[in-house]
Formats: structure tokens, sequence, C-alpha cells
């Protein structure tokens, strides 16, 4: 088969032969706006997939920053809770790892209205001039919750709520002087928060789990020895 001769396509006894030279450049036209779209959408695919990598780091930095920041903040509670539950640990023989724990799970880390305006670690309720009514939650026999106003303690500092806290562990309420006495003369501080609860001292059922719980998750019978 002869090849078609590529001049007799655009020049025929001797005419230019503008509509095929139109053809041409058009189907040329057409390949370069196709080819040009491809690399566009690979540009566009491209930089949606770096934009994408950059923001997910930036996100997971900033989720680590903020998760380093928050561990900082427990630490530095921790720290500034703990030498005065290790003070009450000698005097009144109450966990210092117990004293910490509650603090923790009482105040959420030192963040609750009773922590902040009234340096009420342990939720623990008074009357007279030092009392203020505040609004909490007790959970019922049934598992149930509810919003109740009672008077809380305020105390001039942490250290004055934990130093009252470890009191009335060791010498019980006006009505019942050894009502603690099973959190005292626990061997262990496992014991020691499962007597909170059967003494009376919480109404959360799960008291002595999330106790127990917070203990082991930041070593906190460290500050026991």
């Amino acid at each position: 088969m002869k090849k078609k001769n590529v001049r007799g396509i655009f020049v025929k006894n001797g005419k230019i032969q503008v509509a095929n030279i139109i053809v041409l450049i058009l189907i040329v036209g057409i390949i370069t706006v196709v080819v040009s779209m491809n690399v566009h959408k690979k540009n566009v695919a491209r930089d949606e997939s770096i934009a994408t990598s950059l923001s997910t780091s930036k996100i997971e930095a900033s989720e680590s920053a903020k998760k380093a920041a928050e561990a900082a903040k427990k630490q530095a509670f921790i720290k500034k809770v703990a030498p005065e539950a290790q003070k009450m640990r000698k005097q009144y023989k109450v966990f210092a790892s117990i004293t910490i724990a509650q603090a923790i799970l009482e105040s959420d880390w030192g963040t609750s209205s009773l922590a902040k305006d009234y340096n009420n670690l342990f939720g623990i309720k008074g009357t007279g001039a030092r009392a203020k009514d505040f609004k909490t939650k007790e959970q019922e026999k049934d598992g149930t919750w509810k919003t109740v106003t009672a008077k809380f303690i305020v105390f001039k500092d942490w250290d004055e709520a934990i130093m009252s806290h470890s009191k009335l562990l060791a010498n019980g309420n006006t009505w019942n002087k050894t009502q603690f006495a099973d959190v005292l003369s626990a061997a262990t501080y496992e014991d020691a928060a499962a007597a909170l609860v059967v003494d009376g001292y919480a109404t959360d059922n799960d008291y002595s789990t999330k106790l127990t719980d917070i203990i082991k998750q930041y070593n906190l019978d460290q500050y026991d020895k």
C-alpha cells in the first residue's frame, strides 16, 4: 500500500487545502487542550494531596501539643498536692495516693468551681460562716443522679483543704467519730478506696474503681512510700 503524500493533503494542484489545514489545527488544538487539562488535573490532585498532608500534619502537631500541654498540667497538679498529701500520710495514716486521686477526681484536676473559687478540692461539706451554698450532683441508690444544693467549706488554699480531708477521715464527723476507720486501717490503697464507698464518703457506685484507675495510671502509689 502506498503512503498517502502529505503534500497532497495540504496542497493539491498547486492550491493550499485550507479546510484540511483548519482541521489539522483543530485536532492539534484539541489534543493540546486535553493534554493541558490532564496535566492541570494532575497538578491540582498533587496540590490537594500536599495541602491535605500539610493540614493533617498541622492537626496532628496541634493535637500532640495539646496532649503534651494537658499532660504537663496534670503532672503540675500532682506535684502541687503531693507534698501535703505525703505530710498528712505521716500524720494521719491516710494513703497519699488516695488523697491525690480523690483530689483529682473530685476537683477534675483543680478545674472545678469548688476548687477554683473555694479551694475545696474534695467537695467537703460544712456549716457556719466558712460554708457556701453550691449545686452538685449526687448518685441515688438506684444509680440515678440528681442535682442538689448543699453547703461546702471555703478553704484558704489547697493545703488547708488536704489537711481538712485527712482530719475528716481520721476523726470522722460529729455523729460518728469512727465513720472512716476502715479507710485508715486499710492495708492497701485498693482496700482504702473500697472502704471510702463502704463507709459512706461518696455516693458514686464506681468511686473506688475510678480512684484505683487514677492511682495506677499516674503511678500515685509512689507517694505512699
